[in-house]
């Protein structure tokens, strides 16, 4: 018995993996913050979620922008380091995730670091990404960067990342 227990309990860690974020109170604010590598499902917490689906489900997406990209994203990888106290994350990251669905983007090469005010995660993952301001998207190709929209959109998200992609 004692067997097949363990074996449940390794298995569904395997199957179901969990969200390496957790959850700080931010000093400034005393509200909680997401620290560390998180998923999107990190947003559907109490905390997050109402700025999350207010933000994605204002956002229009512009299509037109984004038809010539569908053939190309899933050939990049996406890392996204985020603020939850930020509201330029706030705003551009629920935004960029609608973008994201638009194009029908695998969710699973999406990496998302939540940091704190100083810009810095639980596990140090951005300790070499030269993070200045949040949010930061930064686009790769083959384990290469390729650019970054940094904290807000030159033109909009979808031509900026198109931009970026059709280098």
């Amino acid at each position: 018995m004692k067997i097949i227990v363990l074996f449940l309990v390794v298995f569904s860690s395997l199957v179901f993996p969990q969200s390496e974020s957790h959850i700080s109170i931010d000093e400034k604010t005393q509200k909680d913050m997401l620290i560390g590598l998180c998923e999107r499902t990190s947003f559907e917490h109490d905390s997050f979620s109402h700025w999350f689906t207010k933000e994605y489900d204002e956002y229009i997406v512009s299509k037109e922008e984004l038809d010539s990209l569908k053939e190309l994203i899933s050939e990049f990888d996406i890392k996204i380091v985020m603020g939850t106290w930020c509201s330029d994350s706030r705003r551009e990251v629920p935004r960029f995730y609608k973008v994201l669905d638009t194009l029908g983007y695998p969710e699973k090469k999406i990496v998302i670091i939540a940091v704190d005010r100083t810009k810095i995660d639980k596990d140090g993952a951005t300790e070499t990404l030269n993070i200045e301001l949040v949010p930061t998207f930064i686009i790769s190709l083959y384990g290469d960067e390729v650019g970054r929209i940094i904290e807000s959109p030159e033109e909009s998200l979808e031509k900026d990342l198109k931009a970026i992609i059709t280098l």
